[in-house]
């Protein structure tokens, strides 16, 4: 599951105060499988390249604060997570000191130890509902892609040599090359999966959090289901003020990424 963009856009644009510089003259940074946009306030979209398809990697943002970042979301693999890593590189030599999990699914948290192993005393985030899926569902879904996916990998890539898609119907250049990226990913996956190691959240939140640190302070909100008068009453705000702020964190998004945002308006 790629990371949400309507969720970056929420958190560029409610949940980051006042940056200490300002990443308006950044130039994009663009690497084989990244690309890095500067959304404003020295926070980054950091969006895979590999087309949409059966396996994918997560998406991330970097925020840059003073002294170190925060990252949200890692990949799928831990050889995407060092791409990730090395587009952040392109940007800032700062340590990494949290690590946002937004989703149970491994394409956001698989990539995990590769931050515990290059930032000691790193920190992983995430909500309490995520961690306790990461253990009572994310455990048994891994064990599974690792049984199931090897013969799936296999089936696709016979069909592919005859010219084939996944229905058995044949397939077109966007269908050849999305099979394609799946299957490189997949094996990918399996290569690492003797050395994987879990890396569970070590800091949980049920309705907020803040990170005060770094000359920023970045509020996490877990809003469920709910309307701008619901989003309002956690945050402190009017819901008008809310629909402006997401209204503008989605333009800001869209004037960034271009296509990569779809045209949705903020609505309730």
């Amino acid at each position: 599951m790629i990371t949400s963009l309507r969720s970056i856009a929420c958190l560029a644009a409610l949940g980051c105060g006042a940056a200490p510089s300002s990443s308006s003259t950044v130039a994009p940074v663009t690497t084989t499988h990244v690309v890095v946009t500067p959304l404003g306030n020295d926070v980054y979209a950091a969006v895979r390249t590999e087309p949409l398809g059966l396996a994918v990697n997560s998406n991330s943002v970097f925020i840059v604060n003073d002294d170190h970042v925060v990252v949200v979301d890692a990949q799928f693999t831990r050889a995407a997570t060092l791409e990730t890593l090395a587009a952040l590189r392109r940007i800032t030599r700062k340590p990494v000191r949290f690590v946002i999990n937004t989703h149970w699914h491994d394409d956001h948290v698989a990539g995990n130890q590769v931050y515990q192993d290059s930032f000691p005393g790193v920190r992983f985030i995430a909500h309490t509902n995520t961690r306790t899926d990461l253990i009572s569902k994310g455990r048994d879904n891994r064990a599974g892609q690792v049984k199931f996916a090897p013969p799936i990998a296999d089936r696709l890539e016979r069909l592919l040599g005859m010219g084939l898609g996944s229905d058995s119907t044949p397939a077109t250049e966007m269908e050849r090359t999305s099979l394609t990226s799946a299957i490189t990913i997949v094996r990918q996956y399996l290569a690492e999966n003797a050395a994987y190691r879990e890396v569970l959240p070590d800091s949980v939140f049920d309705r907020t959090l803040t990170l005060d640190a770094g000359g920023r302070i970045i509020e996490l909100h877990w809003f469920e289901e709910l309307s701008f008068e619901d989003i309002g009453a956690v945050v402190g705000a009017q819901p008008g003020t809310v629909r402006v702020r997401a209204h503008r964190g989605y333009q800001t998004l869209r004037k960034a990424l271009g296509d990569v945002v779809p045209a949705t308006s903020a609505t309730a």
